[in-house]
């Protein structure tokens, strides 16, 4: 089973916030090649008209996630994890991303 620890720092820190902060870098945006690949397929063009409460609904879920996990510092931990993302070519940004992976343990046992 995995712990809380472990999962605040795989799902929300590296994931909602390391990854997001990448593809912010990059302008990539996951959710909407997923949603342009379901509107290709018919039936489901719809979806579009659905994409923007997706979105908010995916970021609502994963912030809540994080809180409940971590509490206000396991936010701290998501944002630290997504500024490294944002800034990870410079050196500075692997030391925002080890900060957020560093500060979740103490997140999580602080919120117990």
């Amino acid at each position: 089973m995995v712990s809380k620890i472990e999962l605040l720092i795989k799902e929300f820190v590296l994931g909602f916030g390391f990854l997001g902060g990448l593809f912010l870098k990059f302008n990539i945006d996951p959710e909407g090649a997923v949603i342009a690949a379901f509107t290709a397929v018919p039936g489901f063009s719809s979806l579009t008209q659905w994409s923007l409460l997706i979105t908010i609904a995916g970021t609502g879920s994963s912030i809540l996630g994080a809180w409940v996990l971590g509490g206000g510092l396991g936010l701290i931990a998501v944002g630290l994890a997504f500024v490294g993302g944002l800034l990870l070519p410079l050196p500075i940004g692997i030391f925002f991303l080890m900060g957020g992976v560093l500060l979740a343990p103490f997140a999580v046992r602080l919120n117990e």
